[in-house]
């Protein structure tokens, strides 16, 4: 991706028993609202994640997670940010 760029993915469950939950998190963390990150319910069985624009901090790990008494299983995806690199080659001198 691109800085300044949308992001809209959805994560839903097509089947199991209710009740369900889903939530996502951001390198293994909850997303709060001042990541700039937004996260909408539609419903038992699906959440949306968007990034209005997307900067340099939302480079990282996205796992969706869904739970109910069953069990709980997860989908995951890494978000790259161009321009977010930062290559350093230590036996090089820095001018």
């Amino acid at each position: 991706m691109n800085p300044g760029q949308i992001i809209t993915v959805p994560c839903g469950v097509i089947e199991g028993d209710r009740p369900i939950s889903l939530h996502w998190t951001f390198n293994g963390n909850p997303i709060t609202p001042r990541m700039g990150v937004t996260v909408v319910n539609l419903g038992e069985r699906s959440v949306i994640l968007s990034i209005s624009s997307v900067q340099a901090a939302h480079a990282g790990h996205y796992t969706c997670t869904a739970k109910n008494f069953a069990g709980t299983d997860h989908r995951s995806a890494e978000l790259v940010v161009k321009g977010t690199h930062l290559l350093l080659f230590p036996d090089t001198p820095v001018f």
